[in-house]
């Protein structure tokens, strides 16, 4: 109930304050490797075409490609020496390889000797894939060897038998600290609140978050609402009109992650 309304709460104000607003936006943007030597080069390669002088069209035509092909050869030696983190680089390539994902979900699934092109029908039929694909596993029993289970008993005889984990409550020195640690570029979940703007609103939100969490500490309970999952298909390979050539990521809310972590950092 608390972190039910926090989130109406927290919805008003953003709502009040960022509102979403539908907003086209043509890409201007160039990409990393690109440079004023380049673009000077593409123009006069471009004005030499207007005036149909074929042969400084073509010498500068290929300046131009030798340029765009010396500064993507530099910007990749650069990101492998000094870029460790490899999302961006992949990235890189995959721009670069013309491998660009116009369109992530499916447009159109076949199911039953059907096609289905209704976004509403494609979501269920998604959903019921990756909910049963499991049924189709055959579980594997591989029975402990009686050597391995002496073991078990011996180490579970060593333990006190009041000996139990429980979870201590939160500061919010922690909740400020893991509110700032999270990674603005992640997905947003089912609650349409991603990490970026919880992260931007640490200093006022951090002390209601820190009751909630010791809230449900006391309880022993863990929120209906951090336990449902955005699920994203992602393809795979060949067919895209194929459920069975997806795999699901699973998005769930970001303030789970702040569970996570408090609980992570006891084990």
């Amino acid at each position: 109930m608390a972190l039910e309304i926090w989130y109406k709460l927290f919805h008003a104000i953003l709502h009040l304050h960022a509102p979403k607003k539908r907003k086209r936006i043509k890409n201007y943007k160039q990409p990393e490797w690109f440079n004023s030597e380049i673009n000077k080069a593409r123009k006069t390669r471009d004005f030499y075409k207007r005036k149909n002088d074929h042969i400084n069209y073509r010498l500068w035509r290929n300046t131009t490609k030798n340029l765009i092909t010396s500064s993507k050869s530099k910007y990749i030696k650069t990101a492998i020496q000094e870029n460790k983190d490899s999302k961006h680089i992949w990235k890189f390539f995959n721009n670069a390889m013309g491998n660009k994902k116009n369109c992530p979900y499916p447009v159109t699934i076949k199911s039953d000797n059907k096609e289905y092109d209704d976004l509403s029908d494609i979501a269920n039929i998604m959903n019921n894939y990756f909910t049963n694909v499991t049924d189709d596993i055959k579980p594997v029993y591989n029975p402990l060897s009686n050597k391995y289970c002496e073991k078990i008993d011996k180490f579970v005889k060593t333990i006190p038998p009041d000996n139990e984990f429980t979870i201590n409550y939160i500061s919010c020195a922690d909740v400020h600290k893991y509110l700032n640690m999270l990674d603005p570029s992640k997905a947003t979940g089912i609650d349409s609140i991603g990490p970026k703007i919880l992260r931007m609103s640490t200093d006022y939100i951090f002390e209601s978050l820190t009751y909630i969490i010791n809230l449900c500490i006391s309880k022993d309970i863990f929120p209906e609402q951090l336990k449902f999952a955005k699920l994203i298909p992602i393809h795979k390979k060949e067919d895209k009109d194929l459920p069975n050539n997806y795999r699901p990521i699973s998005v769930l809310p970001t303030i789970s992650k702040i569970f996570e972590k408090h609980i992570s950092s006891q084990m």
